[in-house]
């Protein structure tokens, strides 16, 4: 073990072995992730299937809806997500000095990423009526 309990890699594990270790890494890693992304993606699902039992039109509004909201929420998201290995890399390299100034440059984006999103969310009229 190194000094933060991480497992050192060992030269002579088989190929295998050392593969079903990164699985099990990735997955660990990774398992939050994905049950974000597909409670995300059922939110979206169970939208759909409860304006399918109300109506047609509902179910045409539930669905206009998600076709602008996703794209804007995932772009935005995305900017954001490139802020965790900058992050990282600043406690990486033991530079804990540079981990605030980035941080507050997240939330300088994350705010001006939902004033835009909450421009163009509440002004779609021009949208829905063409």
């Amino acid at each position: 073990m190194d000094e933060i309990d991480q497992p050192l890699p060992e030269a002579r594990k088989p190929l295998v072995s050392r593969t079903l270790t990164e699985w099990k890494t990735l997955a660990i890693l990774g398992g939050p992730i994905l049950i974000a992304q597909v409670a995300q993606m059922a939110n979206g699902v169970i939208d759909t299937v409860m304006a399918g039992h109300a109506s047609a039109e509902d179910l045409a509004g539930v669905g206009i809806g998600s076709s602008l909201w996703m794209p804007l929420f995932l772009f935005f998201m995305g900017m954001l997500g490139a802020l965790q290995p900058i992050i990282s890399g600043y406690n990486g390299a033991r530079t804990p000095a540079k981990i605030m100034p980035a941080t507050w440059q997240g939330l300088y984006i994350a705010g001006v990423g939902a004033i835009i999103m909450i421009l163009l969310l509440t002004n779609v009229h021009p949208v829905l009526e063409g």
